[in-house]
């Protein structure tokens, strides 16, 4: 405490050396560096995002994100998550199937380790180990999952002729202690590295466990195991539970149990129909047509030259005709075509065929019924408590019966009373003020809120400007120097109205010097000491005085 104290006494001293203006300069610093250290608490507490990918229409995308406690937010058009729950992003994303068709589009940044001066070998080779390792990666973050390696076989481009090889790929996945590798767990990682290479099937894909050392293949769309069934049947039974029992939550204590059947059997069918010609079916198109013309004609016999006889009939004086052929094909060739509609239809199935739900009712819950609100009422006989119940269990049918619709009809619905009385509500807190709200760490007062910190830095901010300026205007004002005359030490005459200054006053005289000897001191000191000793121990000195005083007979 002492050095403290000293600390304290000599920064005390020496600020009281400063001038008001280095004060305000010094308390200026200060405040400035305050600020400076809020404003990089501020942004030091502020969470960085990285892109994950695009927002078109994945607003399901990010609701699920946050349903996993992942901080997804949407910028300028792309979804964004904290560095650290990238991969925890990508392995959830990938485990419910929510993963986009293309997903090597996730993976651009693992051409940063490309340069132009590698071939093109060596960039492949590059970008399937990193493309390896970032699999590996995030299938370690799978459920479970406690370590993944990802090989690769991508084979090269060959020429016309050759034989084209299938790319393949295997993941071993050592799962945690007590964890198996279930069936749903293959197939999300099978489509997950499927789709990460352009013509990986997923039929080529091999999981193993590397704990049992057992070897899984994927199922395909058109195969349905019994995992799939009692997963699809379990998904319709608690999707049936949840809205039956949020339909009934005004009864205290209801109990309700559903039972489904579902169809699974994926199936594909095709559908061909032909048209007549009166509904403009069949159409004859013109395919080809060729046409041959051929003409041929033959020159009759005309005068002769020379002498001729006077006779109108000589066939030798008449004029000449000429003869001709002609030949004309045509072929053309029709293309007719009948109307026809194909369709083809895949129904993956998934409907219920059978819905039966069981609802159990307390009886204390009939008897609050019938009590009405006086809660001190005596109990209804067993016959009224039957009667409101049959009631009770009809009003319930009809509102639970059009929630079961199955393909080959309504549901079933049973509906019992149990011998139990209403369970106690749980207690409510009391709810705070609106003051008490409003400054709660929630509230917009409360110091969590945002509105604070940033009021905060305002305030601050101002306060620092304000200081700066007021020590630049004086810094910049004028100091008042001392005249000639008062540098060379003769006072200004006094400025008065009259020749009168003032009045002397009648002082005391000094005091006197006194002369004291050494022994006047030693009294002196011992006599404190005594009266000392007597405040101290007031007992103690009466037994030593009274060992110096003797009485007097």
């Amino acid at each position: 405490m002492d050095q403290i104290r000293k600390i304290l006494t000599g920064i005390r001293t020496h600020l009281g050396k400063l001038t008001a203006t280095q004060q305000l300069l010094i308390a200026a610093l200060v405040v400035i560096t305050m600020l400076t250290l809020v404003l990089v608490g501020n942004f030091s507490g502020r969470k960085s995002y990285v892109d994950l990918m695009t927002a078109d229409g994945n607003d399901d995308l990010v609701r699920f994100l946050r349903t996993s406690h992942i901080d997804a937010q949407v910028r300028n058009g792309r979804v964004v998550v904290p560095p650290d729950s990238k991969r925890i992003a990508l392995a959830s994303m990938a485990e419910s199937g929510r993963l986009p068709d293309d997903t090597a589009l996730l993976f651009n940044s693992l051409f940063e380790r490309q340069k132009w001066t590698n071939s093109r070998e060596q960039n492949e080779q590059l970008y399937t180990v990193a493309l390896q390792n970032e699999l590996s990666r995030v299938i370690a973050d799978f459920k479970g999952v406690r370590n993944a390696t990802v090989i690769l076989d991508v084979p090269r481009q060959v020429g016309f002729g050759a034989a084209v090889r299938q790319p393949t790929a295997s993941a071993t996945l050592f799962m945690d202690r007590g964890a198996t590798l279930s069936q749903h767990t293959v197939d999300a990682v099978a489509a997950f590295i499927s789709g990460t290479r352009s013509g990986l099937d997923i039929r080529n894909v091999r999981v193993i466990d590397g704990t049992s050392g057992r070897q899984f293949t994927p199922s395909s769309a058109d195969e349905v195991s019994a995992t799939s069934y009692i997963e699809h049947q379990t998904a319709v039974e608690n999707k049936t539970r949840d809205k039956i029992a949020s339909l009934l939550s005004y009864i205290p204590g209801v109990l309700v149990a559903v039972t489904a059947q579902v169809d699974v059997a994926r199936e594909s069918s095709q559908t061909t129909l032909f048209r007549s010609p009166d509904d403009g079916g069949t159409v004859s198109l013109l395919s080809t047509e060729s046409i041959r013309t051929q003409t041929q004609r033959s020159a009759g016999r005309a005068a002769e030259p020379g002498l001729r006889s006077n006779v109108g009939a000589d066939i030798n004086r008449g004029s000449g005709s000429t003869g001709g052929f002609e030949s004309s094909e045509t072929d053309t060739t029709m293309d007719n075509r009948v109307g026809s509609v194909v369709t083809h239809k895949h129904d993956p199935k998934g409907m219920p065929t059978r819905l039966a739900a069981s609802i159990s009712i307390p009886r204390g819950y009939v008897q609050s019924v019938l009590a009405g609100q006086d809660p001190s009422a005596p109990a209804p006989p067993d016959e009224e408590i039957q009667r409101k119940f049959e009631e009770i269990k009809a009003d319930i049918s009809a509102h639970v019966l059009p929630h079961l619709k199955t393909e080959r009809g309504d549901g079933e619905v049973n509906v019992s009373m149990t011998p139990l009385g209403v369970p106690a509500a749980p207690e409510q807190g009391h709810r705070a003020g609106f003051m008490g709200g409003m400054a709660s760490g929630n509230g917009p007062l409360g110091l969590g809120g945002g509105i604070v910190q940033n009021a905060l830095l305002v305030v601050l901010s101002l306060v620092s400007l304000g200081l700066m300026f007021t020590m630049v205007r004086k810094a910049a004002r004028p100091a008042k120097l001392p005249s000639a005359d008062e540098l060379v030490g003769i006072p200004p005459p006094l400025e008065t109205s009259s020749d009168l200054i003032g009045e002397a006053d009648e002082t005391d005289p000094p005091m006197t010097g006194i002369e004291l000897m050494e022994g006047d001191v030693a009294r002196t000191k011992m006599l404190e000491q005594v009266r000392q000793m007597v405040d101290e121990n007031p007992d103690f000195s009466a037994k030593l005085v009274n060992r110096w005083i003797t009485s007097e007979d």
